[in-house]
């Protein structure tokens, strides 16, 4: 019945016929809803991406393309799916514990952060497991602010759980003394303990200057955190 939707192939392994009956199963169930959009996990490929979802480098929004009915269980969800979204802006907010934002959107019930799927869609590629925003603005996902952020770690916004209003430097109760530390690549570096605020701050602006970070490098909180 499903054998030529995407989706569907996606989901039934041909040979295997105890998971296709499975899954006939969940597809008849989810029929029965009034408003259905397949959203069964599968791999979102550039090709999928770019067929669900178009993105505008130079504003960095993304917009839901009109969908084909072989993303849906039936015409009615087909019509009521492009009459609700087709040509609205994609994605939302999303906030993590630290308070850090970015915004994300949900394609085929998985979810993936916008400057994510604007590398996907632009260069058809894996993203690097960071991307850094170059204005140090999650929420601003224009191609022209985004790099890949395994290369660079030294254009960050300062820390919302930032205590001693230096980046890299908080107060160690243990030792009594004021702990330098940088994050770079997967590891730590480890400038000092120092008696005063002052000389950890010169420290590790020092380390700043020597190592290639920006002039704006953990300077001030991201916009959204004002």
């Amino acid at each position: 019945m499903h054998g030529d939707v995407p989706w569907y192939n996606g989901l039934v392994q041909l040979g295997r016929p105890a998971e296709k009956e499975f899954t006939d199963s969940l597809l008849h169930a989810l029929n029965r809803c009034s408003y259905t959009v397949i959203a069964l996990k599968i791999k979102i490929t550039p090709e999928i991406l770019r067929e669900l979802i178009s993105y505008n480098p130079e504003t960095g929004i993304f917009t839901w393309r009109e969908r084909a009915p072989h993303w849906f269980l039936n015409k009615a969800s087909h019509g009521r799916w492009n009459t609700k979204f087709a040509g609205k802006r994609a994605g939302s907010p999303a906030v993590e514990k630290s308070g850090y934002v970015a915004r994300e959107l949900c394609i085929c019930g998985r979810y993936i952060r916008e400057h994510r799927a604007a590398w996907l869609y632009m260069t058809g590629q894996t993203p690097p497991r960071s991307i850094d925003h170059i204005d140090r603005d999650a929420t601003n996902n224009k191609w022209s602010n985004l790099a890949d952020g395994s290369l660079n770690q030294r254009n960050r916004s300062m820390s919302i759980n930032n205590t001693s209003g230096v980046c890299g430097v908080r107060w160690r109760a243990d030792r009594n003394k004021w702990h330098a530390q940088v994050t770079l690549g997967s590891g730590k570096r480890h400038i000092g303990y120092f008696a005063s605020l002052e000389d950890a701050k010169c420290a590790i602006t020092k380390f700043y200057r020597e190592n290639g970070f920006s002039e704006g490098h953990g300077k001030a909180l991201a916009h959204y955190h004002k």
